[in-house]
Formats: C-alpha cells, structure tokens, sequence
C-alpha cells in the first residue's frame, strides 16, 4: 500500500526527485541513437521558402510550396521544458547543460549553505498552485520532398519522439503549512494526471497545389506510429484527510499503466511495444506575385491544419494497475517492510514491472492540435508570420503540448537567413526567440534569453539545430524561371 505521512515524507520525495527522475532520463537518453523530437514549433525549421519537407509538420499543405524541385532533410534536433516546481538560481540552460555535473538541488532556500559556491543550485517546491510540468523532443531522421510537377509533390518523413507533461502533483504534506493538522480540514485535490511516451513516426508526405489568381493547396500526411515505452497515471477522488491518528494522508485511488519492453531488456536500441496510426491534414491559399526572382514570390500566404491526429495501442510487456490508498496503517508505516509499500524505484520495478506481469493492453493519443498561419512579404526578401498552434483534449490517456502564438520576422535567401520571434506560450508566457540558416546548417531557440543569458529563475528552456540540402544549396543550376523575356517591338 502506498502511504504517504507527513511523518516520512522526505522517503518519498527522495523517490520523487532522485529514482523517478533516473526513469524520466532514461527515456530521453535512448533517443541518442535515433531520429526526432519536437522543441516547441521550430519556427527557424518550419517556416519559409526552403523548408521543404520540415515544412509539413506545420501543415502538410506547406510543401506544396516548396521553390526547388527537391529537398532533403539530413536531421534536426529540438528540446523543450517548461514546469513550475522545480528552477535553477542564476544561470542559464547553456551554462547548466555545460555543467551538469555541478547541479545540486535543495527543497528551498533554507537548506542552501555557504559552502555551495561554485555549483549550481537547484530549488524545487511542491507546494505551486498548479504543479505542472512539460518535457517534450523531436528528432527528425532522413526526410526528402520532390516535386513531380507544377500541382504534385511528394515526400517521406521519419522521426522519433519524446512527450512527458504532469498536472496536479499533490502538494508536500511536510510543508509549514500542514503543521498545525489539529486545526486540518479534508480537502478534495484536483485530478492528478501524468502521461509519457517514446515512439517513432514514418510519414509518407502528399499535397496538390492548384495554381490561379488564388492559390490553392491540399497537404495530407499519414503516419505508421511505432511505440518504444509509455506510462499514463491518473487519480480518482484524491483527497488529503486527517487520520485517527492525528497524521495527514492521501485518500483516493491511483491508476496507472507502463510498459517496461526497454526498461528490462539488455540489448541495445528501442523496443517496439506497441503500433498506431495517425494523420495530419491541412490546406492553404494565397497570392502569388510574378517578379524577376529565380524563386517564386508570395504576396501572402494562409494555412490551417490538423495535426497529430492519432494514437498507439500497447500490448507488449504492458500493463494496468491501481493502487488504493487509505488509512490502514499508522504514520511512518511508508519504510515497513510491507511488500506492496513503493518507496523506491526498485520496489515498484519487483512489484509491478516483470515479465510476467499479466498483459492488459492500454492506448494512448498522440498531442493533436489545430495549426493557423499567416505569412506575408513586406518588401523582396523581408516575410513576416504568424503561428498559431492550439492544442486539442483527446482524452484521459491522451499527450499535452502546449499552445502557442508566435510572430515572426525574418530575412531569407538561398544561402542565409535570420529571424527572430515573440511567443505567448500557453496564452500566458511570452518569450523571444531567434532563428538562423547558414548554408545546410538551421538553428535557433524559441526561448532565447533562457538558453543563453543568466535568469534569477530558470524554468524552462528550447532550442532546435538540423541540416538539409536541396537543389538551390547543392550544385544548383536552376535558371530563373519567372524572368520575363525581352521581346523587341516591330516598327511601322
């Protein structure tokens, strides 16, 4: 039984923050040897002229406007995080990544002392009022694009994700608050909700563009999801009470589903645990502009789009469990030596994760949302964007992404191009980012004072890098073909 007493509170959050975040990190080291994660909307990657087939995680139709006759994607690479219980004093991501064998976390201020200098210190606090907290990555592997001709293009994408978000992680029965628990009332918490995923997309790349006054494109992307491990948890009317004893537990029910195909295996690389299907599907219109350019100019440009419309289903080394949690033992019983007690990850790894663990297969959606943007050219080679990206409720077992509102100006040719932009992150955060192009090499950050300058407080931190080659950047010998021919009048 799961007993969580403000007696022995510190056991569990050592379990919290030191077992549990092993488990989180293993999830993000397997992907060293794969394809893809999403860092944030990428805008540096997605959006312009030379986009190609990275284009199409936006909307599909976007690759109907591609300007070469083909693209070719080497890789890119891209992180985001964002949470409200755990910050660093003082640096920035840069510098944290640099020296993470410097970090050091404290449960608040208090616990920090002189001799810590030189280190960087880390402060988590379970006592926000949302508790919340966002880890997403996207490694995109080889993906092409090639123009059949003026109306048809095809394409391939490959790429593997991460997605792991919680909500509602019930405060720290050890705080100050709690102490006077004579004068304790029973108190209903929000549903706890947690979800994880590794899985890996092939998707064969479609779109129709119809060229008039206006034109019009179609774009449809239909994915093969392959799924590498996943872990969903859920709560049923949680709630804190005060014991017969005079101590705080939690009451209520835990229900939670894990695959464990990459957790026990020796061999090295990604299981597959389970298969899926998914779509995304969008259209776009605009105004084309006939210049001397070699590349085809848009006076504007809109789109809108279905993303990520889909989901996995696991049945291999899968399983469902719930877990009640009531007052059957007194305060301190959390360190018994009752067998279903889970005070660490190798107790709940010897009682819940094995290989002959009943199979009770589970699904989980994939993070859909709904795409708008907007792209208009000010001068030559001068656009500016707008994104919208909204998330979608699929469900109890379905991913979270956050919702996102950017606009940005940029300045793009063959070989180079520089953007900036300015993000209202889940309608609340803003944030600046810059992007740039050098040549093959993409790269920026949609969080930029985060990844680079020190922050009193570091919540969150993005960026993106990946390489591509295409007719304009690789041996191209491309004529213009929107000059206009002189033609010499007769005279009379």
């Amino acid at each position: 039984m799961l007993y969580c007493s403000s007696l022995k509170l510190s056991g569990v959050k050592n379990w919290i923050f030191d077992d549990a975040l092993k488990w989180v990190l293993f999830m993000l080291i397997t992907l060293g040897s794969f394809h893809q994660i999403f860092g944030q909307d990428q805008l540096g990657l997605r959006m312009g002229n030379y986009a190609g087939s990275w284009s199409a995680a936006i909307n599909p139709a976007n690759s109907a406007y591609f300007s070469g006759k083909w693209d070719i994607g080497l890789g890119a690479f891209g992180f985001y995080e964002n949470n409200d219980i755990l910050y660093f004093k003082n640096t920035s991501a840069l510098h944290s990544f640099l020296n993470a064998d410097k970090i050091k976390t404290f449960s608040s201020d208090k616990e920090l002392s002189d001799h810590q200098n030189g280190s960087i210190t880390g402060i988590y606090d379970l006592n926000q009022a949302s508790n919340f907290g966002q880890m997403m990555a996207r490694l995109d592997g080889p993906s092409f694009l090639y123009k059949l001709n003026r109306n048809y293009t095809i394409g391939l994408s490959t790429s593997t994700r991460v997605n792991i978000g919680f909500q509602n992680i019930p405060q720290d029965l050890s705080s100050p608050r709690f102490d006077n628990v004579s004068s304790f009332e029973n108190k209903i918490l929000p549903p706890l909700k947690g979800n994880a995923m590794v899985w890996s997309e092939i998707a064969p790349i479609l779109s129709h563009r119809r060229i008039a006054d206006y034109d019009f494109s179609i774009g449809i992307t239909p994915k093969l999801l392959i799924g590498h491990e996943s872990v969903y948890l859920k709560s049923e009317d949680l709630a804190i009470k005060l014991g017969m004893d005079s101590s705080l537990y939690y009451a209520g029910n835990l229900n939670f589903g894990i695959t464990h195909a990459n957790l026990t295996s020796q061999e090295v690389g990604l299981k597959v645990s389970g298969w899926g299907t998914g779509l995304d599907v969008g259209f776009a219109f605009g105004v084309q502009e006939y210049t001397k350019s070699d590349i085809p100019k848009y006076k504007w440009r809109a789109g809108f789009a279905l993303l990520d419309l889909g989901f996995i289903s696991f049945n291999k080394k899968a399983s469902r469990h719930k877990i009640a949690l009531r007052d059957k033992q007194r305060a301190g019983t959390i360190e018994s030596e009752n067998p279903q007690t889970v005070n660490s990850l190798k107790t709940f790894k010897e009682s819940f994760i094995n290989d002959t663990t009943q199979v009770e297969g589970y699904a989980i959606f994939t993070p859909a949302a709904l795409s708008a943007n907007f792209d208009y050219r000010i001068i030559s080679d001068l656009y500016i964007g707008i994104l919208m990206i909204q998330k979608v409720p699929m469900g109890a077992n379905a991913l979270q992404r956050p919702s996102n509102l950017v606009i940005s100006p940029r300045f793009e040719r063959k070989w180079y191009s520089i953007g900036t932009s300015l993000s209202l992150v889940n309608w609340k955060n803003l944030q600046l980012g810059m992007s740039a192009k050098l040549g093959f090499l993409y790269f920026g950050t949609e969080n930029l004072m985060a990844l680079a300058l020190n922050n009193e407080r570091l919540y969150s931190t993005d960026f993106y890098v990946g390489m591509k080659i295409n007719d304009f950047t690789f041996g191209s010998n491309r004529k213009e073909k929107n000059k206009t021919k002189k033609v010499k009048c007769p005279t009379f």
